[in-house]
């Protein structure tokens, strides 16, 4: 990592905030990484594909559009440019992201659209090298829940594995759906791990993110499934949703003509 690179990133986590969306989409890209472990003192590494010191403390924060945060290699940033209110602008959503994708503007189960967005993706290497590529974020809202759910596609060329750590795996149609469950544990860096903190991550039900200002701890929900060359996630940053419920949605999605 460039000193330069190093520099623009701490700017980037220092200035920005999160909207409802950008929180959500920055969990759904931090579930997809394996623990923290503990090997001597406090150290970092997340792994299989990605690795990455995630500014925890951001997601309480709501307002804007964009948030930026270190992968194994470099920096991946997202924004979004316009939120749409109808769901009617989907084709043009699909249009700009290039990628066909399949959505509904309310689910059986009660779930109701929202808004959607364009994300707009940028990750470095370490040479600096940048790769630019779009998704689409749609988000639906149901009586009783606290915060919307979120739905992000993106073409399963960028996608990290959806496999990693499920709970459960439904085949829907040919389609295998994976569904998880993720206890994380916000810190801040000088946070020294308890030892209820290290027989937990042992155990594999929990993860630690370090950067927050305040210790705190949220469950995380994701369904996630590629179809057509499309990698889809289903994601809830404010508890367990039961899987029956999600794994509806799935359905729907999948058999939508």
């Amino acid at each position: 990592m460039s000193e330069y690179r190093n520099k623009e990133y701490i700017e980037s986590m220092r200035l920005i905030k999160l909207s409802d969306y950008k929180k959500e989409k920055m969990i759904s890209d931090l579930t997809k990484i394996s623990p923290i472990r503990k090997e001597g003192t406090m150290k970092k590494r997340m792994g299989v594909k990605k690795i990455a010191i995630i500014a925890a403390a951001c997601v309480a924060v709501f307002g804007i559009l964009g948030f930026a945060y270190k992968m194994a290699g470099g920096i991946v940033s997202h924004s979004i440019r316009d939120q749409y209110r109808n769901f009617s602008d989907l084709a043009k959503l699909e249009e700009e992201a290039g990628i066909d994708v399949k959505a509904l503007d309310a689910y059986e189960s009660g779930y109701t659209f929202r808004s959607m967005s364009i994300n707009n993706i940028t990750s470095y290497d370490d040479n600096n090298e940048a790769t630019k590529y779009k998704g689409i974020s749609i988000s639906y809202e149901k009586e009783g829940l606290s915060k919307p759910i979120g739905l992000y596609m993106e073409s399963s060329i960028y996608a990290s594995d959806g496999k990693m750590d499920y709970i459960e795996c439904r085949n829907i149609d040919g389609v295998d759906v994976y569904y998880k469950l993720t206890q994380y544990k916000w810190v801040p860096s000088d946070y020294e791990l308890t030892d209820e903190d290290k027989i937990r991550m042992d155990e594999g039900s929990l993860q630690i993110s370090v950067g927050s200002q305040k210790v705190s701890e949220t469950t995380v929900t994701n369904l996630t499934w590629t179809l057509d060359g499309v990698y889809y996630d289903i994601v809830y940053t404010e508890g367990a949703i039961p899987s029956d419920e999600l794994y509806e949605i799935a359905e729907e999605i999948i058999n939508a003509e």
